[in-house]
C-alpha cells in the first residue's frame, strides 16, 4: 500500500505512481492518498482510495489523526498488505498510531532529500518508526545542505515516470496536444495553483518566448489541483493532461517550476528548460536545485530576485543554449522507480520485526505518540484545538465533530446539515466539493464496508442517512 501526503502539488502522488507501475505484475498495489489530485492517477488504471487531509474543515485536528489511523488499519486488513510505504516530508501521528496496531506489516518512508536548510528537523524523530527509509535521488543532490543530507537511508536513483513510461514520439505527442509537430513549441508550467498560481509569472514567461521566438507555438497547463485558469488567445491550454511526462517530446523548450518531478521529467529528458524556483515551499529547496542545475549546465535558472526581467533574460539564454541543454539526457541517472520497487518487494518477503534501527528508539517514539494522543483525548477536541492554535499562532480549526447527513448520490439535495457523500466513484469535482466525501475502494468486501461505516460514525456527528450496523 502506497500512502501519499496531501503536499502542495502532484509530486508525492506522481512519484508513487511511478513506483506502482514498476511493481506491476509483481505485486498488488493500492494507493491511499490525501491529495485531491488522486482522481487523475486512478484514471491511469491504478487502484486507490482518497482520504481527506486535516486541512479540510471536517474534523478537529486531534480527531483527524485517529481517523487516519482507523482508515489505514482497516485498509491494511482488507488488503492483507505486507508493506505500507509513506511518501511525505513529515509522517503524521496517525501513521504512528496505526503502526502500533499493525506489528506484522512493514513500514517504509519515502523521504525526498534537498530540504531547505534548518526546516522540518522535528520530522526526523520518526525515523525509528520505519523499517526502511528510501531516498529518491536528485540531479542536484550535491547541493543538498538540508537536514536529511547525512541521514541513513537507502538511496536510489531519481524516481520518475520516465523510468516506467516511454514518451510518445514527437508527432504523436504533438497531435494529442493539438500542436503542429513541424513547428517548435514552448511549454509554460509554473505550478499547481495550490500555492497561489502566479499569473504574472506565466504571462511574463509567455511574453518572453513571444519576444525571442515569435513563430513558436505556446502552451500552458491547467493543473489537476487548480480551479483558476488564465485564458490566452494564442496559447494552447492543456487541460487535464496527465502524466505530462508522456508528452515531453512535443516541446522544444519548457519554462517550469523547479520541483522534483518537473526536473526529473523535463531536464532528464533533454528538453531545454528554464527553472523558476518556488521560494514559498515549506521544505523543498527549489532554489538550490535550480541553481545547481544552472551551474552544471543542465538547465537555466530564472533568479526569483530579478523578477520578470530575470525571467525574460533566462528564456533568451535557454534559446541560445538549446543544443547543449538537450544533451542533459545523456548524463541523467535513471531507474529509481525500479530500484525502489525492488526494495519494497525484498522487504515484503522479510520479517518486519528485524529492524535496521534500534528497537529502543522505536519504542520511545511510539510511546511518545501514544502519550500525546492520550493527553489530547483527555483535553477533548475543543481544548486541544485551542492549545494547538496558541502554540502555533495559527487560525483555530474545527472544535467539534461535523454534523452530516449521509447520501450515496452526488445529486442528492443538501438538507439541514452538510451532505456527506459515500461513494466508490471519484472524480475531481467530487473530491473538490465543499462537503465531505468518504471514498470506498472499488470492489471492497462487505466486511470492509461495514468497518468504514463504523469509522464514519466515530468521525462525524451523523444525523441521518447512515445504514444501521449489520448483525
Amino acid at each position: 500500500m502506497l500512502v501519499t501526503s496531501n503536499g502542495t502539488g502532484m509530486g508525492h502522488l506522481t512519484r508513487q505512481s511511478a513506483v506502482a507501475r514498476a511493481l506491476a505484475r509483481r505485486a498488488d498495489v493500492v494507493v491511499l492518498s490525501l491529495s485531491s489530485g488522486l482522481p487523475v492517477v486512478l484514471q491511469q488504471g491504478l487502484r486507490g482510495e482518497y482520504l481527506p487531509s486535516y486541512q479540510r474543515p471536517w474534523f478537529p485536528r486531534s480527531d483527524w489523526h485517529r481517523y487516519l489511523a482507523d482508515r489505514l488499519v482497516a485498509l491494511v486488513h482488507e488488503l492483507d498488505a505486507d508493506v505500507v510505504a509513506f511518501d511525505g516530508v513529515a509522517p503524521y501521528r496517525g501513521l504512528v498510531l496505526a503502526r502500533r496496531r499493525l506489528p506484522a506489516t512493514a513500514f517504509v518512508w519515502f523521504r525526498r532529500g534537498l530540504w531547505r536548510h534548518g526546516v522540518n528537523r522535528a520530522a526526523l524523530r520518526a525515523e525509528p518508526f520505519f523499517d526502511l527509509v528510501i531516498e529518491p535521488g536528485d540531479l542536484s543532490s550535491a547541493a543538498d545542505r538540508g537536514a536529511t543530507a547525512r541521514r541513513t537511508a537507502a538511496r536510489v536513483p531519481p524516481v520518475s515516470l520516465l523510468d516506467v513510461l516511454a514518451p510518445l514520439p514527437r508527432d504523436e505527442a504533438a497531435a494529442a496536444l493539438g500542436l503542429d509537430p513541424s513547428r517548435p513549441a514552448a511549454l509554460v508550467t509554473l505550478g499547481s495553483g495550490a500555492l497561489g498560481h502566479d499569473e504574472d509569472a506565466v504571462a511574463a514567461a509567455l511574453a518572453a518566448v513571444r519576444l525571442h521566438a515569435p513563430s513558436w507555438q505556446l502552451a500552458t497547463t491547467q493543473s489537476a489541483l487548480s480551479t483558476q485558469v488564465a485564458e490566452h488567445h494564442d496559447v494552447h491550454l492543456l487541460r487535464g493532461v496527465y502524466p505530462l511526462a508522456q508528452y515531453v517530446r512535443a516541446f522544444d523548450l519548457v519554462v517550469s517550476a523547479a520541483g522534483y518531478n518537473a526536473v526529473h521529467e523535463f531536464v532528464a529528458a533533454g528538453v531545454p528548460t528554464v527553472l523558476v524556483p518556488n521560494t514559498h515551499t515549506s521544505t523543498d529547496d527549489q532554489v538550490a536545485r535550480a541553481s545547481h542545475l544552472d551551474q552544471a549546465g543542465l538547465a537555466v535558472l530564472s533568479d526569483p530576485a530579478q523578477g520578470t526581467a530575470g525571467l525574460t533574460d533566462a528564456v533568451a539564454r535557454c534559446l541560445d543554449r538549446r543544443a547543449d541543454l538537450a544533451a542533459a539526457a545523456d548524463v541523467a541517472p535513471t531507474g529509481g522507480a525500479q530500484a525502489a520497487a525492488a526494495l519494497l518487494l525484498s522487504l515484503a518477503a522479510t520479517d518486519p520485526s528485524v529492524h535496521p534501527l534500534t528497537r529502543v528508539r522505536r519504542a520511545r517514539y511510539l510511546a511518545r505518540a501514544t502519550v500525546v494522543d492520550g493527553l489530547l483525548r483527555l483535553l477533548g477536541a475543543a481544548n486541544a484545538e485551542r492549545l494547538r492554535t496558541w502554540r502555533r499562532s495559527g487560525r483555530p480549526g474545527l472544535t467539534h465533530r461535523l454534523p452530516v447527513d449521509v447520501v450515496e448520490d452526488p445529486a442528492a439535495p443538501r438538507a439541514e446539515h452538510a451532505t456527506l457523500l459515500l461513494t466508490e466513484h471519484l472524480d475531481s469535482l467530487l473530491v473538490g466539493r465543499a462537503d465531505p466525501v468518504e471514498h470506498l475502494l472499488a470492489g471492497a468486501s462487505p466486511s470492509y464496508r461495514q468497518e468504514r461505516l463504523a469509522i464514519l460514525r466515530r468521525a462525524y456527528d451523523v444525523r441521518s442517512g447512515l445504514p444501521a450496523p449489520s448483525a
